[in-house]
């Protein structure tokens, strides 16, 4: 499905690129010269990228609403937590690992609608309004859902609605569950552009959260097998702070 793109000079400032995993949460896993190594999935080909490079971004999937509503709450929430972590937090209580479980829902339902796209939405009965591009755009900006004339609700809308409710049975589902902070000290580990089924939630280079597991350090065998997992889950792409550290 063709992204609907704003009109020229984007006036009411509508996020086009929007990334999927955080660029805060990226620039953890960035090197001295604020890049990361990514390796492409299909041609194993190694770049060097920023980490607000449109790689790692949907374009407009989901509305403004979404983005500078309730995912940048969720985003803002996590990474509090991920300074607390990195400052040696551990056994993280319930909230901390209900707000661990919205932003891993967060990366999951993001990384599903930036590959499978969401149609305009009809309904019957209902009747929209002949609105121009920047009127659109204006109930955009301000966060309002719209219906077209033709009865149609824009995807992106429709997107925006469905992550959040995704998320919000995310989490009732796993209510309860605790998520164990794990470490290493003799490797590096992977991050993919999804784990797919495993939840796993990467937060820098030398610790990630595991649902329902207990805090520890990883062994060497840990570390080879978690970022085994992460190359072949990935679909795209995934990214380390450096390769070499990395055993596959």
């Amino acid at each position: 499905m063709k992204t609907q793109r704003p009109q020229r000079g984007n006036p009411h400032r509508l996020t086009v690129e929007q990334h999927v995993f955080p660029a805060r949460s990226i620039e953890r896993f960035a090197a001295a010269d604020g890049k990361v190594s990514v390796r492409l999935r299909n041609s194993n080909k190694q770049l060097r990228l920023r980490p607000d490079n449109n790689l790692f971004c949907a374009k407009r999937a989901w509305d403004q609403r979404a983005e500078a509503g309730y995912m940048k709450t969720i985003e803002d929430e996590f990474q509090i937590l991920a300074d607390q972590i990195i400052c040696g937090s551990r056994r993280l209580d319930e909230e901390k690992s209900r707000i661990a479980s919205r932003f891993f829902a967060l990366w999951c339902f993001r990384f599903r609608a930036r590959h499978n796209s969401t149609a305009d939405h009809s309904v019957a009965g209902i009747v929209g309004e002949r609105l121009s591009q920047n009127e659109e755009e204006l109930l955009e900006a301000n966060h309002i859902g719209f219906f077209r004339s033709d009865q149609t609700m824009p995807g992106r809308v429709v997107c925006g609605i469905q992550i959040q409710m995704s998320i919000d049975k995310f989490v009732s589902d796993f209510r309860g569950i605790r998520w164990g902070v794990l470490t290493t000290r003799r490797a590096e580990l992977i991050l993919p552009d999804t784990f797919g089924r495993f939840v796993f939630l990467p937060v820098t280079p030398i610790t990630c959260l595991v649902c329902s597991g207990e805090d520890g350090e990883l062994s060497l065998a840990q570390i080879l097998e978690i970022n085994r997992l992460a190359v072949r889950s990935a679909q795209q792409y995934y990214l380390a702070r450096d390769f070499a550290r990395c055993p596959l």
